[in-house]
Parts: C-alpha cells; structure tokens; sequence
C-alpha cells in the first residue's frame, strides 16, 4: 500500500466495505472490464496542477476540480478505450472517497477534470449505466446521431482560444484549433473539413510515426472545404464518438454544431449540475465528453439568440438578428422558411438582410420573395433579379486561414477541383471592415 494515501485511507483498507472486495467480479463490474486494483495499487487521486486536461478553466472550474478530487482515491480502472494513432489506452478510473465508502466516482478518463465524473452506486446495473454502451468504442456515423444541435460562439473577430505553446490567447483559425484539441483528453485527434459528411480515416487506424500520420492524413484529403457548404472542422470525441464541428458562417459567425446520441441518466444529471453552477448553458443530453470539449468557449442557444428577431430594438438589430437565426438554421429548410415574412419588411436593411441570405446559403427562393416586395425599389428589385437570373455566389473565402494542408482547401463538386483565385489581401481586409463584397 502507498504510504501517502493518509490515515483515512488506512481505515478503508483495515475495514472496506464489502462491495469492494467484489468490484472487478464477476458479480460487479467484472463482464465490463473494470478491473480492481490491489490495495498496493490505489493511487491519490492527482492533483488538478498534475494532470494535463488542457481545457479552458476559470478559476470557478478549477476550485470545482479540487473540490470533488480532494480526498478520493484510485480502486479500480477498465474498461478502457485505444486513441487512434499513437495506440494508447485511456482507461476509465474508479475512485473512492474514505469518508463516503458507500458510493464509486466514475471518470471517463484519468484527465477528466472532478466537475465531470459521475457519482455512481457500487451496484451491477449502475456500473453498466454509467459506461452507457461507449465500451467497445462504437464506429458511429452521422446516420447513427439522434440529436443535431447548433450553438452560436460569437463572432470570428472575438473568439479566442489559448495557443497550445505559450497559453496566449490567439484569434480562432484552424491550426490552434487542431492544436488544441489534440490535448484536450475529449476528443480524437485530426478534425476533417466540409468535404466530408464522416471521419474520412477508418477507425482501424494502426499506430503511426508523424511524418506516416501526416501523409496519411494528406491521403485522404481530410481538412478540404466543399464550394457551396459552410466551411467546417469537425471532431469526434473520444468516449461518446460524437462529433463536435466548429463553423464560419458569413465569414463572420462562429457556430458549433454538435451530432450526438443523448448520454446516460447519471451522465445528464452532472450535466444539470454543472449548468446550474457554472452556468455552462450546454444541452441537457449532451455527452461528457462534449460538454468538456466546449469549456471555456460561449455557447448560445437559438432560443437565446431568437429575441434579437421576435423583439429588436432597431431594423438594425433585426436584420442582424436574421443573420445569427439563419446561421443557427442553416440545413433545416422548414425553419429557413421563416424568412419569407421577412423579405417584404417595411425597412429596407432588413431585406436587404434577407437577400443577403438567400444569397450566402444559396436560398433561392428568398430571390423571389425579395423581388415581389421591392417594386418601389428600383436597385433592391434589379439585384434581386440579377440574382435570380445567376443564382448564389458561393464564398470560396479560406475563413479558418489554414495554410498547413497540401491541397486546396476549397474544392469543387467533383471533389478535387480548385474552384478559383482566392480573394487578395486588399479585398480581405475591406471584407474584415463591412466595406467589401458580403
């Protein structure tokens, strides 16, 4: 036994509770691979300045970390899943705490922070319910997710994340944002880009050497943007395999798009908690390892965003307001029918608004509408009718500014053609200032 488990860990071992001598069993736990650890085995449970989680953490998250980790200790671990790559077994970890013998604390992975383990009952259908049929790792695809959510996380100009080197924060673009999530323990490495509707790269993928990794990756042309489709990175997180996009839309809206499969009841419980503590504001249903993934980035709802169009305070803000609705509705054509009400508005810059939209997610019958209501509006009605006649301009805009990929990033429908210049730098910076094309 290690001599710093402290005295009331000592106790524990003199007289554990009898669960425990079964954990690992047959009779607890034993057909889900969770495997007990002999009392030379436990582990204090690491201190939160020990671990690499590498999430955003305030400090109200930090001291929540402590907080559930002081005092526990590591009994047990299994089932485990294998990160893709570098071959490594990230093993669930079981932990007690001496003063409260009757009940087990779950954590997906030993880098999980404490605000998200699951407390659990030392009993057979609890265990199973808490691993909630994430062990086998399943091969899911988009076809198999019951739940597809939007969030906004603000606009491109505002959003930040830390630079994996220095902690700085950077602007948003595509290589920290590869960076970082490859640190964080939520998500599987290697996002992939809007040419493809699933992970292009089978599961199967054996361990490899970076520069195998890196030709491999190019191989399947993994971060290409599609012409037309707004452009993305998406992951698939560890435990959950549920993926997690993060998108540009208009050039300036950053959106998170989750596809998912509700989590587990316990699960959804230290979800309810860490709503109401923390505020986090994610969905009720959402996997652990999303909701880690998301920390420390904003994320509003649509209901939160929908009173920018039901109640402006201005035309201006309501035409804005259409703009964030229909980034957070784009793909779901019945909500994008609300629009029309819209295009006849009495004020000019919300119809403007309208086309704009029609225009960027190639909603043509928006053109129509528009073109109806602007009869007094000589140049209103002449740009609707133009746009009617040669339909949408697709953006082929880089918006994640990657330059790391060997291979365009924006490609045509048959998949491999560059579809044109890319816009200057002069014309990028009036585009930055609302001056240039939208």
């Amino acid at each position: 036994m290690p001599d710093d488990i402290g005295p009331s860990a000592q106790r524990l071992a003199e007289t554990p509770p009898a669960w425990l001598a079964t954990l690992g069993t047959a009779a607890l736990g034993g057909s889900l691979g969770i495997r007990r650890l002999h009392q030379a085995e436990w582990e204090v449970v690491k201190d939160p300045s020990d671990y690499p989680a590498h999430t955003i953490l305030v400090d109200e998250l930090r001291a929540a970390d402590t907080a559930v980790r002081d005092g526990k200790l590591l009994v047990a671990r299994g089932p485990a899943v294998q990160r893709r790559w570098d071959g490594d077994d990230v093993d669930v970890c079981w932990y007690v705490d001496p003063a409260e013998p009757d009940r087990l604390w779950c954590a997906l992975g030993p880098d999980y922070p404490g605000w998200l383990w699951v407390p659990v009952a030392p009993q057979s259908g609890a265990l199973a319910e808490v691993l909630g049929g994430m062990f086998p790792k399943p091969g899911l695809r988009m076809a198999d997710f019951t739940r597809h959510e939007r969030g906004f996380a603000g606009y491109l100009s505002k959003v930040t994340l830390p630079n994996v080197y220095d902690g700085e924060a950077v602007p948003v673009n595509g290589l920290d944002l590869d960076r970082y999530f490859s640190l964080v323990p939520f998500l599987e490495g290697d996002s992939w880009g809007s040419a493809h509707d699933d992970d292009p790269l089978p599961d199967d993928i054996e361990p490899a050497s970076p520069l195998v990794h890196s030709a491999t990756i190019d191989s399947y042309r993994r971060g290409q943007q599609m012409l037309g489709r707004v452009p993305s990175m998406t992951w698939r997180s560890l435990h959950s395999r549920s993926y997690v996009s993060f998108e540009i839309h208009t050039r300036g809206l950053v959106c998170v798009r989750l596809s998912y499969r509700p989590a587990p009841a316990s699960h959804q419980a230290v979800i309810a908690r860490c709503n109401t503590a923390f505020g986090l504001n994610v969905l009720p249903d959402l996997p652990l390892d999303v909701a880690g993934a998301l920390t420390g980035f904003s994320y509003s709802t649509e209901a939160d965003i929908i009173v920018n169009v039901t109640h402006p305070r201005s035309p201006g803000q309501l035409a804005e307001g259409l703009r964030l609705f229909a980034a957070m509705a784009d793909g779901d054509l019945e909500k994008m029918m609300m629009l029309r009400q819209y295009a006849s508005h009495p004020e000019r810059e919300v119809r403007l608004s309208v086309a704009k939209i029609a225009n960027w997610y190639n909603l043509a019958f928006l053109f129509y509408e528009v073109a109806l209501a602007s009869a007094d509006d000589p140049d209103m009605l002449e740009a609707a009718e133009d746009l009617i006649q040669v339909g949408a301009d697709p953006d082929n805009t880089n918006v994640f500014g990657d330059t790391f990929h060997a291979y365009p990033m924006f490609v045509g429908e048959d998949g491999h053609t560059d579809p044109g210049e890319w816009p200057d730098e002069e014309d990028d910076e009036q585009d930055e200032e609302g001056n240039g094309n939208e």
